[in-house]
């Protein structure tokens, strides 16, 4: 967790990424490694660290569409997944523009699993935007 946790304060957002998985808590499509991960290293669930990890991630590397997804979820869920009141942290608009992106990296990649996910997220909130 200290190497984890150097390599997020050097700018790798990678790390960056895995530490805002980590925080989360885990309720959702979460692999089993990080569960795993989560447990071992003792890490409780953060939900305002966990979303600054996801805008940290998204800042180091604007591309990444994991990152992007799960920003972009932060968004649509709010508080649930932000610990911040609904008024301040749900935006569909954002949620709306970072899904997009998301969406189009993950096809390029050829990413089926986050292709799915994404368009998922961007179905509850189509009919908002």
């Amino acid at each position: 967790l200290k190497q984890l946790k150097m390599l997020e304060e050097s700018g790798d957002f990678k790390a960056t990424y895995l530490l805002g998985r980590l925080y989360y808590s885990g309720k959702d499509y979460q692999s089993e490694e990080v569960r795993q991960m989560k447990r071992n290293c003792g890490i409780g669930t953060n939900l305002r660290k966990s979303h600054e990890m996801n805008v940290s991630a998204v800042r180091l590397n604007e591309k990444d569409y994991k990152s992007l997804f799960e920003l972009g979820s932060d968004y649509v869920a709010g508080q649930s997944r932000t610990g911040i009141p609904n008024s301040e942290s749900r935006n569909l608009r954002k949620a709306y523009k970072y899904l997009s992106t998301a969406l189009e990296e993950a096809q390029s990649q050829g990413d089926g699993l986050y292709e799915r996910l994404i368009n998922n997220q961007l179905k509850k909130i189509k009919p908002y935007i």
